[in-house]
């Protein structure tokens, strides 16, 4: 059976989610302007942000399981 956040902190659960969100998109913006910036090219910018997708799309596969009954 699969557990969920005790209602007492879920806020801060949320807070940590967003976090993590907008962190990742600063570090991305950053990398993707150096990467441009070393490469003159968005390919490579684009081939990693398509590896961080398959990744994160592979974590949330293994790492989120269904509820059982």
């Amino acid at each position: 059976m699969v557990k969920s956040t005790p209602k007492e902190v879920t806020g801060t659960m949320g807070g940590i989610q967003n976090f993590g969100g907008n962190l990742a998109g600063i570090v991305v913006s950053i990398l993707t302007g150096y990467t441009l910036e070393v490469t003159k090219s968005f390919f490579y910018a684009l081939v990693a942000d398509a590896a961080v997708a398959l990744l994160g799309a592979v974590a949330a596969f293994v790492l989120i399981r269904s509820r059982k009954n």
